[in-house]
């Protein structure tokens, strides 16, 4: 289960989303998780990206609003793709992390919870989704 800290929708592609889990609950208790997650259908489908080291990310910068840019930082080492996460190379500077809970994008709406990420959308009634990454 992932609790997202920062959901961010791609500026320039509709349907592309990005979300960053702060923190991850299994049958053990709470442990830090710093997941990446990505959705290219407006949230029907969800992957988990494979980070460029072993252990959690805990900021992650969509660079000029486009999902396949991304850096982020993970365990005080800093990363950066250009192919939405296929490739990773170290960068030096600072990520710069912009927490946002909450997203409307594209008649969606995103909510970040410690419960998890939940998608429903606009103008319907009816209980949100929640995402589940495959």
């Amino acid at each position: 289960l992932v609790a997202p800290s920062q959901v961010v929708a791609d500026a320039k592609a509709p349907g592309r989303v990005v979300a960053l889990g702060a923190q991850r609950t299994d049958d053990l208790g709470p442990s830090e998780g710093g997941e990446i997650i990505r959705s290219t259908d407006d949230g029907a489908t969800w992957s988990v990206l494979t980070p460029p080291v072993e252990g959690p990310c805990g900021a992650l910068d969509v660079i000029g609003g486009d999902t396949d840019h991304l850096r982020v930082d993970c365990e005080g080492q800093r990363f950066e793709t250009r192919d939405g996460g296929q490739g990773w190379q170290p960068f030096e500077g600072q990520v710069e992390t912009r927490p946002q809970t909450t997203l409307v994008h594209g008649g969606l709406q995103y909510r970040a919870t410690r419960d998890g990420l939940w998608r429903s959308t606009l103008g319907r009634r009816g209980a949100p989704v929640r995402v589940v990454p495959r």
